[in-house]
Order: structure tokens, then sequence, then C-alpha cells
């Protein structure tokens, strides 16, 4: 080894082990700090309990004793495993608990049955494990647990380059007779023969954004029946226990495989629910035909552009030459029957729509001649009538080659999936569809929360639109895009405002916190996103702030205190990162890594107004949170606050212009003007009173010569029309920006003004990215609280603030879940004044905005037909009752 790799290697080795080392105590706290274990129903008739906690201590077995195990053969990337153990129960097991994760991926069957597939997302040092109670699936006797596993080898969002291995341990109990059965030598396992190890990345440009390989499976090669109990595995080899491996000092003679070892140095209990999947039958055709057939041979790749890129036309009447039994097939009596086409060179061609994007795997039961080609693709949307499996820098397709008989087949990654096309090809007779779909994966959202707005039905499909686009970028974590899937900082932020509007959950942003925090640095700074790809830390200074913002929020709308105590020192330590970033002045400027912001033309050079925007708004967020925890600081933090905010209302603004401008360097103002300043001043009070007056008559208009906002600013620019008391401007340019997204039929919000504006000059492009994009899913919490005014202002919605915000439309409600439980406001507007109608859960104090009202000197306040009086008003605010009640305001 030369010295160079050694030092490389070393880096590499210190910089994980260090990490490890500094999370250790950080997990162990988060498991004390968490709630009591939850479960989720699994498996076959759902006779399978899946656990999890965020205690996750509580669900960790009596000790490890299984061991890493892998394929003695198998080298390299892209593996697809399968392992067998076979083993006797006595009569009278109550409980059979699994424990089992893998490197990556995992498909667990018992005795013949699929039950589950995992493990959540997670780096090696903090491995996630699942845990299993399978005891209805065994019986007295021989019993097989068999599971297929994919080791992808590469850094991708879901998994780090770690180590190709399998984990699993069973710990049954029959009266007072406890047994373990474990993962060794003694498991057979078997390098899956119909899997090509060869097959692509899902990822055309290998960006480390994605996660999975494109199915490339040859039927012909299907081992079919090889997780049933009476398979004979007698030819398989012996699996091999993984020892620790590190390249100095060597695996000693004496070294015993484990179950905490390198690379797998923690090993952590789910903390989440287990996704929902849910069967998706393909029943509307939208496009049937012939096209060119490309190359038969499935050892041809990547698949050709022919084939994954095409034209939709409107259905004609299916030819029956090629197409028999649809009306039968889609009503599940017999199936659909695709006969080759009759043209040499050319394949047939269906197109499904789904009707709604999922993350799905899609599936097929088919049978046709041997050899038989079937291309399998996926596209979310359809552009200008385009279908188009490649767009989003990926290849959504599979490929399968028939075997002759009936296979069945579903793919082992899943894509974003609305239209499912099967181009077949290559085959001696006709192919029979007994199902064509998918299997949806899905977070187990509850939703609680809704919004109504009947004057204006485009209002309430931005809301839904907000929800649908939270739904689809959501799997076990909040992602950027199903393009990306990585589980970033910024987007995690956005993503928790309609989270916690619609459905209250706290789980995903929890585990989004802390999985960042296991990646802090010695020096304090936080990458932008968790898991970590390999050595990409990805230093993007938005990353700790957005983490800062997120933390203050999540105390404020779940309460957990616990939780965010044991991430107080990481907070703190963010803290003094960022105080060596700044100068004098208080300001950052300069800092030595890149920041975001957004997609637009800004400067960045010296000082930039929204980074230091960023930086005072975690000032004051953070100041709020200690001095919620009673915690030491909180003044210093707020003066400091108050410090950058006179610094940047000074320093920044160009009279001449009324206006902020986009940076400071070396001294001088930057010449250039964005959107994106003018918003920040308002949204964090940089702005005095009458500078944010004329900074909203420059916002709401569109031809205002500032550089734009694109949809991933666009939250601060609608909050600051909102609270600068512009609400009706706030909702004409949410309309005009959005609206034109809504109509393309998605459902979504995008990623970017394409199909509308582009991402930087405002003008008309057909260029698309992805058409759901998670820092557009705060519109249900944007509206709950700056169009109905509701906005808690203690840890837990404690507290509420509820203000009414003037407008146009004459009535207008919100729910709102809480940990309280379900927030009622409902506003509207008539001849006799203002009503306002709303259920207070038991434990909470809502304080109504007397002033937001208007209500006229003399003039009645009259709860559930009762005058208010004047005794019963706390200065400027009324606390109203809990239950529900109906509140009228005369305002004339």
């Amino acid at each position: 080894m030369t010295a160079e790799l050694e030092t490389k290697n070393w880096s590499q080795f210190a910089r994980v082990f260090l990490r490890s080392l500094a999370s250790l105590s950080l997990a162990t706290a988060i498991a004390r700090a968490g709630d009591g274990p939850a479960s989720s129903t699994l498996g076959p008739g759902g006779k399978v309990t899946g656990h999890w906690s965020t205690d996750t201590a509580a669900l960790a077995p009596h000790a490890w004793e299984a061991q890493w195990i892998w394929s003695p053969s198998a080298r390299g990337p892209n593996q697809m495993l399968l392992a067998r153990t076979q083993f006797a129960l006595p009569p009278g097991v109550h409980q059979a608990r699994l424990f089992i994760t893998a490197d990556s991926r995992y498909q667990l069957y018992v005795n013949g049955e699929f039950v589950a597939r995992g493990p959540a997302r997670s780096a090696p040092h903090h491995q996630s494990f699942d845990v299993l109670e399978i005891a209805p699936l065994l019986h007295a006797g021989v019993n097989t647990l068999a599971v297929r596993v994919h080791h992808t080898g590469i850094a991708r969002a879901y998994h780090q380059a770690a180590r190709a291995g399998l984990l699993v341990q069973l710990e049954t109990q029959a009266g007072q007779t406890r047994r373990v059965i474990r993962s060794d030598a003694t498991w057979k396992v078997h390098l899956d023969p119909a899997w090509s190890a060869d097959s692509p990345l899902l990822n055309r440009a290998r960006s480390p954004q994605h996660d999975g390989y494109q199915d490339f499976v040859d039927c012909r090669r299907r081992l079919t029946d090889w997780m049933a109990p009476a398979f004979d595995d007698s030819s398989w080899k012996n699996a091999v226990p993984l020892l620790p491996e590190r390249w100095w000092p060597a695996p000693q003679p004496d070294d015993e495989p484990r179950a905490v070892t390198p690379p797998w140095t923690t090993l952590v209990a789910r903390d989440l629910p287990y996704l929902r999947e849910t069967t998706i039958r393909a029943t509307n055709v939208v496009h049937w035909g012939d096209a060119e057939a490309g190359r038969d041979d499935p050892a041809v790749r990547p698949l050709p552009p022919a084939v994954l890129k095409f034209p939709v036309q409107p259905l004609p009447s299916l030819d029956p030459r090629t197409a028999q039994n649809l009306d039968a097939y889609q009503q599940g009596t017999a199936p659909l029957i695709i006969a080759p086409s009759g043209t040499p060179g050319r394949s047939v061609r269906v197109v499904f729509d789904l009707g709604r994007v999922v993350n799905g795997l899609p599936r097929l039961d088919l049978a046709g001649p041997a050899g038989t080609v079937v291309d399998v693709l996926c596209a979310p949307y359809l552009l200008k009538g385009t279908f188009d499996a490649g767009m989003l820098n990926s290849v959504h397709a599979d490929r399968l080659t028939l075997s002759g008989g009936r296979d069945e087949w579903e793919a082992f990654y899943f894509k974003p999936v609305r239209y499912l096309a099967l181009v077949i090809r290559g085959g001696a007779g006709p192919v029979k569809i007994h199902f064509a779909g998918a299997t949806g994966l899905a977070y187990p959202w509850n939703q609680q929360g809704s919004f109504r707005a009947p004057q204006a039905p485009w209002l309430e499909a931005f809301w839904q639109a907000g929800v649908e686009t939270l739904r689809v970028v959501t799997t076990d974590a909040y992602t950027d895009n199903y393009r990306e899937r990585r589980q970033y900082s910024q987007t995690s932020y956005y993503a928790a405002q309609g989270n916690y509007a619609v459905f209250g959950d706290r789980f995903l942003q929890r585990r989004y916190l802390t999985q960042i925090a296991q990646e802090q640095e010695p020096d304090g700074n936080l990458p932008s996103y968790a898991p970590l790809v390999g050595e990409d830390f990805m230093s993007i200074l938005d990353g700790p702030l957005f983490w800062m913002l997120s933390l203050h929020d999540y105390l404020l709308y779940s309460g957990d205190e616990a939780t965010t105590r044991v991430l107080l020192p990481n907070a703190s330590k963010v803290m003094q990162r960022l105080e060596t970033l700044a100068n004098r002045d208080g300001l950052i400027s300069q800092p030595p890594y890149p920041y975001w912001i957004d997609h637009s033309w800004l400067d960045r050079r010296g000082a930039n107004f929204v980074l230091n925007g960023y930086y005072l708004l975690v000032l004051d967020h953070h100041a709020q949170l200690l001095q919620w925890l009673n915690e030491p600081g909180w003044q210093e933090c707020r003066q400091r606050a108050e410090n950058l905010r006179r610094v940047l209302r000074e320093r920044f603004w160009e009279p001449s212009r009324q206006l902020f401008v986009d940076a400071v360097v070396n001294g001088q103002p930057s010449l250039r003007f964005s959107e994106h300043s003018q918003s920040i001043a308002i949204a964090a009070d940089i702005a005095t009173p009458e500078q944010a007056q004329a900074l909203v008559s420059r916002l709401q208009r569109g031809d205002n010569g500032l550089v734009p906002v694109t949809p991933l600013f666009m939250h601060f620019k609608l909050g600051a029309l909102f609270k600068a008391g512009r609400a009706d401007d706030a909702l004409a340019v949410m309309e005009d920006s959005f609206k034109p997204m809504m109509a393309q039929g998605h459902g979504t919000l995008w990623e970017e003004w394409h199909l509308d504006r582009t991402f930087r000059t405002g003008q008309w492009t057909p260029n698309s990215r992805a058409d759901a994009q998670a820092e557009n899913a705060y519109p249900p919490m944007l509206l709950a609280r700056w169009l109905l005014g509701v906005q808690p202002t203690a840890p837990g919605w404690r507290e509420v603030r509820i203000t009414f915000r003037p407008t146009a439309l004459p009535a207008m409600s919100t729910v709102v879940p809480t940990p309280l439980g379900e927030l009622h406001v409902a506003w509207s507007t008539h001849d006799r004044g203002r009503e306002l109608v709303a259920t207070i859960p038991p434990g909470m104090i809502a304080r109504l905005d007397l002033a937001s009202i208007g209500v006229a000197a003399g003039r009645e306040l009259m709860l559930d037909g009762v005058r208010i009086e004047p005794a019963g008003l706390d200065g400027s605010w009324y606390v109203i009752p809990v239950g529900v009640h109906r509140l009228l305001f005369q305002t004339r």
C-alpha cells in the first residue's frame, strides 16, 4: 500500500470513527428521550406486527448474538443475494420477535410468505434495524426464514458505500423457554442467477443522489420457489460470517464475528412508522400501438432512446390483431392478451395511467413465449404529451426476459410512477397479462387538517396541491423530490410546515433532526443532508441554518422537550460555529462554505443580505428556544440579533431605490436587487414599517425589475406580503405563480417555473426538472398561519394567537392538528360584522387579537349570543374558552 493510499484510507477511517464516537452519546440520549413502542400491521392478512419507537433502547434484543453474513463468492457492487435457514420449534410459541437489517435493502419471507422490506434509510454508523413480531406465521416443527438482499456497493441517497451484509436474529418464547435463531455460518446463500449484476443504475448520470439499479431479470434463470420451505438448498454455499474489516491492524486470528462491527458500529431500532404498501392495478389504457423494436438482446445496455421516449397518441380503437380482452382485463375476469407486432422490427407498446403519482414498485403477472423481452417503463407525468422514462436525470426502466411459463415480478427499487408503459417484443406468440400495476409505498400519513374557502376553489386546490406534493416526495424521509431522494435540511424545513398543518406527524422531523446531528463535524458544522454519501459532506451553509430553524419549529409544533434538550448541545455548537463566521459587525461575509438560497441569479459576493437574514432568523429563533427551555444565554442571543438587525437595516438600504441591496462587497453596495432581499427584510423584521410598505408595493407587481424568486423561495415572498397586511395581494401573486402548475393536471407543486417561467428569467420555457418539490409543501401552513391567522406561541401549541387577516374572501376555515387535539378556526364577514367559530381543545390557551378585528368603540362582542363584558377582556386580547364557540364582532 502506498503512503498516499494509506493516508487517504486513514483519513476516511478516522473521520467515520470519530463521528461515530461523537454520536454514541447522542444516540443513547435520543433513545432515553423517546416514546414507548408503537406498531404497524404488516405481511399477509396483517398477521405480522412491525414494532417501532423513538425509545429505541426499548426494542433492542436481549443481547445481539447474530453475525453479519454474506456470500463467499460475491464481489463488487450490485449483488442480489438469496439467503435461507430452517429451524425447528416446539408447540406453544407465543412470541417470536425478529430483528433484521441489511446493507443495502432486504425482502423478508417467512415460511414462503412475503412479510416486509427494509430497513429505513440510515448511515452504517447508526444502522437502522426492523423489529417484527412473526409468531402468527410460525408453527410447531420446521420453519423457514428466507431473505432476498441487494447490496448497491455505491454511495447513494439511502446508503453509504459500505459492506455487503445481512443481520438477522429471531427470539422465540414458548412458556419459559427462550430460543435464539441467528444469522451465522449455518445459513445457506446463493447469488440470484436471474439478476443481472451489470444492470444499469437508475441514475443515468451516476449522480450521488440516487440509490438503486434497474431490474434486468432473466426469468428463464429464476429460482421461483427459493423462499418456500420445501425448496432444496443443499447445493447452496454456507454463508460467510463477516469479521471486522479494517486496514490496520488487520483482524487477528482470534477475532470473532459479531453484530456490532465496522462499519456498523451502532445498531438503532426503527424509530418511525413502517411504510404502508398498497396494490395498485393498472386498468386505464391511454396509449396502444407499435414502435421501433430496438434490440431484443437483454444484454444490450442502456435501453435505446426510442424505447424510453415517445409521444402518447389519443387512443384509437384497439387493433384486435394485437389486443384482446381489454374489457375483461379491466373487470378482472380475464388476462389482457397482447399479440406480437405483425411488422418485422417493431414492438407492441401499451401505456397505462394509474391516475396519480405514487412511489411504486412496478409489478407484473404475465405469461408469454420464452425469450420475449418486456421493458417496463415509468414516468410521473407527460411533458407536452410525451412519455419519457429518462426524465429527471434518471432512467425509470426495468427489463424482463420471459421464461415461457407464468412469471410474477416486482421491481426491487421504487420509481415515481403515474404512467406505466410496457414495450413487448421478440416473442413468437401472444403475451397474457394477468396483472399490471405497482406496489405503492407511502408514509402512513393520518390526515387531520383541512382548509375551506368556498368562494375561491383555486385556493382550496392550492392547499391540496401542497398536501399531494408532500405525499409523493415522502417515503421514510422528506426528500427534495423523487428525482434526488435526498433528506436535505432545507427541504425538511419547508416540508415540515405542510406536515404540521395537515398531519401533525413529528416522527419524520425528529428523525431528520437526529440524523443530521449524528453527522456533525467537530467544529460544529452540519451537512446539508443525511445520511451522508461517502465523503461528500456537502457543506452548504443553508444546511445548518435551516436545521436550527427546524429545531425551533419542532419544539413549537410538537412540544417534545426531551428530544430538543438532547439536541441542544448540537445546536450550541452550530451557534458557536456561526459566530466564528461573523465579522465585527455581526455579518457573515465571504463564508468558507457555499450557500444556495434559491435558483435565481443572486449576488453571492461579500456579505449577502438574504444569508444574513437567515442568520438573523436563527438568532431570533434560538433565543426563543432557550427562553422556552429556561436555559441561559437567550438574552445575549437576542441582543446579537438586534445588533445584526440594525446593521442590515442601515447598511443594505438604498434610499434612492427604496430597496435593500443583495450584498455589500468590500464595503460597497451591490448593484443587484432581488425579490429575495425585499422578502426577507419583511419576514425577519429588518425593514421599518415605512420601508416595508415601499417593499411590498414592488413585490406585488409582476414587472418589478427585481431578480425573481423561484418556487424555492416563494414561501418567504408570500409570507412577507401577508405579514405586511397585503393578504389579497399575496393571494393574487400565489394564483398567478402557481395556477399554471396546477393546470397541468398533476395536482402537485413543481421545482421551477417550467411550463410557466424559467427558474431565472421569468420567461416561458418547455423544460422540466421535477413536478413535485418538497420546498413547495408549505401551502397548508402558509394559509393556516397567514390567511386564517393561527399561530402557536408556546411549545406544543399550549398557547395560540388567532388574528383576523383582512381579505376579500367572505368565508374561510381551517382545521389544524395539534398535540392537544384539533384546533378549528372559521372566519366569515357579513352585514352584522365579523364572525369567528372556533373549537379550542383542552389544555390550549387561545388568545384572540382584538385589534386585528377592527371593533369600533362601544360595539358589542358576543360569545355564543351573550355579550362579553369588559372585565372578560385582557387588554387587547380575549382568551377564547375551551370548547366550541361562536364569536360575533360588531364592526359598525
